[in-house]
């Protein structure tokens, strides 16, 4: 008598198998996904940046918030949100109260958007386009 079937044992092996793929699968997904996240929001402070010396060359001072160069989402509607919003992944900011000013985009972590550890930032100074932030993140 031949038995064309999988053993009990066979099948659970197989699954633990397909179970640790997944797990390494979805954890690699989610280093991607967060790294595409963080290039998009080093996209937005490059923008942020030139907006800045737009305004500084035709207003001769520095702005002081996003509004002052016209980027701050929720004043007209384009640009970028200076609080967590639902469809975003990060907030912005601009801080002036360094030796230096400094466009500040901070990892959103409400409404189920919490990023593979702690919220981070990412900064990019804007008088000559350093990039900082939390280690590791930028």
């Amino acid at each position: 008598m031949s038995n064309k079937g999988l053993t009990l044992i066979e099948l659970l092996v197989v699954i633990i198998i397909v179970g640790i793929l997944a797990t390494v699968g979805f954890t690699y997904y989610q280093g991607i996904a967060e790294r595409s996240r963080t290039s998009e929001a080093k996209n937005a402070l490059w923008e942020i940046r030139i907006a800045w010396g737009q305004s500084v060359m035709n207003s001769r001072r520095a702005p002081v918030t996003l509004s002052d160069i016209g980027l701050d989402l929720s004043v007209n509607g384009t640009g970028f949100p200076s609080n967590c919003r639902r469809e975003r992944w990060f907030k912005y900011d601009i801080e002036t109260s360094g030796s230096s000013p400094l466009a500040i985009a901070t990892r959103c972590t409400a409404g189920g958007k919490a990023p593979n550890g702690p919220s981070y930032r990412v900064t990019i100074d804007l008088n000559n386009g350093t990039w900082g932030g939390t280690p590791g993140r930028y």
